[in-house]
């Protein structure tokens, strides 16, 4: 048995965000200079023989864009245990050698545009710099390649300040085109809609007219997270929104507390619909933002229900208190399609620790309430 059997299993079952870790964690263990012991060495590399198969196969048709962001990650992963374990190029046998050198030439493009951006950054960016970024990202046809330039630009946020005037335009054309094709894609592939929503957000650094035409006209998209990045921005450069653009992203449950919040932070709260500003859905809204988070379920329950109202005696703290399903792959076996528990409140924000309702339940709702309070939020 291999002492990385059991690290390897839990590599299977999880997702790509804990693939990669665990994967570090491997790459951590194996000490330069050693050898590894002949049963590790061949658990590990019919591991990567595997992954490598599996990602060759797999990571162009993976239609989420942030799930291919996390993909990426563990691949280069991969690739670097491949290197280590091999120890070079050639030591890789021949029958693994063209999967592996496919994987190695497209994530080269990836890195090196994130590399030309982090060797810019390194002291002052100049003109010729973004100039040969942009042309590295315009070689390739391949969008989430294309899309790196806006990422690894987001990336450098901190540091826009050492950007002169002329690389100023020099960027604000490039993403002014990139708004245009992207307008012009009748069925946008979701690279195309994760870049577009980065551009989008980025339009608030880099802009002139043409720019706040380019996001006016974004504001017809049905991609909610292209919608609000856009609708966030215009407010930010103060300008118009119109109120059946506030009215849509209010509408959807998920976005309903972060736009009734962008719109107070601008003082355009007027434009919020009345009957979309209940506590409750406010509350509800609030939750699901936060199970969307990466570090959550990644992505909205499957059905979320109110419980109750939980009103702290001799307080103004007010819980609006949920259950919710989920298939998510962040949950572990036993709490999937079960009924969970989470809350919200507006004094201390949304929560929960995926606690199953089952175990909290009394014999009337307003014990089982007062029962979540004291077990789960006091």
């Amino acid at each position: 048995m291999s002492r990385f059997d059991k690290t390897i299993s839990a590599i299977y079952e999880n997702d790509y965000t804990q693939k990669t870790a665990l994967t570090d964690f491997i790459l951590q263990r194996i000490k330069p200079g050693s050898e590894l012991e002949r049963e590790d060495f061949e658990t590990l590399t019919s591991f990567v023989r595997g992954q490598i198969t599996f990602l060759d196969r797999t990571f162009s048709s993976i239609k989420n864009f942030k799930e291919k962001q996390q993909c990426e990650q563990y691949a280069l992963r991969i690739l670097a245990l491949g290197f280590k374990l091999y120890k070079s190029k050639e030591g890789i046998p021949e029958d693994l050698r063209s999967q592996f050198d496919s994987l190695s030439l497209y994530f080269d493009v990836l890195t090196d545009i994130e590399t030309a951006f982090r060797e810019a950054f390194f002291e002052k960016p100049t003109e010729a710099d973004f100039k040969k970024i942009i042309k590295l990202a315009e070689s390739t046809s391949d969008e989430y390649q294309r899309g790196k330039f806006m990422s690894g630009l987001l990336a450098q946020r901190a540091r826009y300040n050492l950007i002169d005037e002329e690389s100023f335009a020099v960027i604000t054309d490039y993403i002014n085109g990139e708004l245009e094709r992207f307008l012009a894609v009748a069925n946008p592939s979701s690279d195309v809609t994760g870049i577009w929503e980065t551009a989008a957000d980025l339009a608030v650094d880099f802009h002139n007219g043409t720019t706040v035409d380019l996001l006016k006209k974004t504001l017809n998209t049905e991609n909610s997270g292209i919608l609000f990045s856009t609708f966030k921005t215009l407010l930010e450069l103060a300008e118009e929104v119109p109120d059946e653009t506030v009215k849509k992203l209010a509408s959807l449950p998920e976005y309903a507390s972060i736009t009734y919040f962008t719109l107070s932070q601008f003082s355009r709260l007027s434009q919020y619909p009345e009957e979309l500003a209940s506590n409750e859905y406010l509350a509800k809204s609030d939750l699901l933002q936060w199970h969307m988070a990466p570090s959550e379920l990644g992505k909205m329950p499957d059905e979320i229900l109110l419980l109750g109202i939980y009103k702290k005696p001799l307080s103004k703290e007010v819980y609006y208190i949920f259950k919710f399903r989920s298939e998510s792959t962040k949950l572990p076996y036993e709490k999937k399609r079960k009924w969970l528990v989470g809350w919200s409140s507006e004094m201390y924000g949304p929560h929960s620790g995926y606690d199953l309702l089952a175990g909290l339940v009394k014999e009337t709702d307003k014990k089982t309430l007062k029962n979540i309070y004291k077990e789960l939020i006091y």
